[in-house]
């Protein structure tokens, strides 16, 4: 680990780079509906991929940085995806066909892959302990409240059209400028230098398995916690649920959830240590199960509300059990795997749903709503008997 002390300034422009973790989804994803109206005849698939494109590239790209942070300076890879993710971001105000969106919201989910894991590996580098941890909770915390902010933001910037969603991006070129002044300097460690003049395939190979095994949990996270979002319209207008501005509500507590978890992440992991995951995991599932039975807008709510705060422990707890689980020399291809896994989730979510339609031969939301239940009450009664097995092995071996 760095011992570099750091200023209260370089605190926050590491958590400012979690703001924009997706804020590449949230700003464009409401003006879909305005989009269609603009482009007539334009596929609903097309349409979607508009919202989802980033993901493909950031997902590699994610993985990339972890791979460019052994050879170069992470301040220079962060500003230059920031300065890749903003200027991209605002291009498509111009753009004449959804073609060219496409095509451009590829090109910004580069920028937000070279800064996705980041953030992460900075603070493993720089921070340990209970700071650590406090740093961690923040990032996800933060990029919760991002989320919020940005729904208000670009419910203002739809009322003169969807095109000034994308000037929205301006944020990110902010973001830049905050991190170049406050930013630390993160060289790349001496060791991971050597490794890579060895070889990139037998560093590859000295990776633990528990960082593919982590990256695993984080994409499900994710794609169970988008599947409920993307439904969440669907529910509430085909059951009477509410009014279609409630829809916005809705889709936001989540959120809340997961600032509240974020935020309180090294409290709560200081009380339960180990069983957190399974504290998450029984919050996550008890969520799930309140969605399947409700039948009123505030049940709704309360559901949305439980599973936001179970991610919202989660998400800090596998980043920082990843921090523990790997060499310094690790931590950028470890984190480029594991914090890449949260785009693959939300990009896998909808072929997730797809299969399980399939496997039920049914569309029911109702159904999808108990497939996911199923999954998390078995993921929660798994951690919590190797949590059991684990604790009594280690007083076993106690002298």
């Amino acid at each position: 680990m760095d011992n570099t002390k750091l200023t209260k300034f370089g605190d926050f422009s590491i958590l400012m780079i979690a703001y924009v973790w997706v804020f590449v989804a949230s700003a464009v994803s409401p003006a879909l509906g305005s989009m269609a109206q603009d482009f007539p005849g334009v596929s609903t698939l097309k349409l979607q991929l508009v919202s989802v494109s980033p993901f493909v590239t950031s997902i590699i790209f994610s993985v990339a940085a972890g791979i460019l942070a052994k050879r170069y300076d992470k301040k220079s890879i962060v500003l230059g995806g920031l300065v890749i993710y903003g200027i991209t971001g605002m291009l498509p105000y111009w753009a004449t066909s959804i073609d060219q969106i496409i095509l451009l919201r590829l090109l910004t989910g580069i920028g937000v892959g070279l800064i996705l894991p980041l953030p992460n590996i900075i603070i493993a580098e720089h921070y340990d302990g209970e700071p650590r941890k406090k740093m961690l909770g923040w990032a996800t915390a933060l990029a919760n409240v991002a989320n919020v902010i940005n729904s208000v933001l670009i419910g203002f910037l739809l009322m003169r059209g969807w095109r000034y969603c994308f000037l929205a991006f301006a944020i990110v070129l902010a973001v830049a400028v905050i991190n170049l002044f406050g930013l630390p300097k993160s060289p790349p460690q001496k060791q991971t230098s050597e490794n890579m003049q060895a070889g990139a395939g037998c560093f590859i190979n000295r990776i633990p398995k528990i960082v593919y095994l982590l990256a695993f949990y984080m994409m499900m996270n994710w794609a169970i916690l988008q599947l409920n979002i993307l439904n969440m319209a669907v529910l509430i207008l085909s059951e009477n649920l509410g009014a279609p501005w409630m829809i916005g509500l809705a889709i936001a507590i989540p959120g809340f959830g997961c600032i509240f978890s974020g935020a309180l992440f090294p409290q709560v992991f200081k009380r339960l240590k180990n069983y957190l995951a399974f504290a998450g995991l029984f919050l996550f599932t008890l969520g799930s199960v309140t969605l399947y039975y409700t039948h009123s807008f505030s049940t709704l709510l309360v559901a949305n509300l439980l599973e936001g705060i179970g991610s919202g422990l989660l998400v800090p707890y596998l980043f920082y059990v990843t921090s523990t689980k790997v060499d310094a020399q690790q931590y950028d291809f470890s984190f480029g795997i594991v914090t890449g896994a949260m785009h693959l989730g939300i990009l896998f979510s909808p072929f997730l749903q797809v299969g399980i339609a399939m496997l039920g031969n049914t569309e029911s939301l109702r159904y999808l709503y108990l497939v996911t239940t199923i999954a998390l009450a078995i993921a929660t009664l798994i951690s919590f008997v190797y949590e059991r097995v684990n604790s009594k092995q280690q007083v076993e071996v106690i002298p």
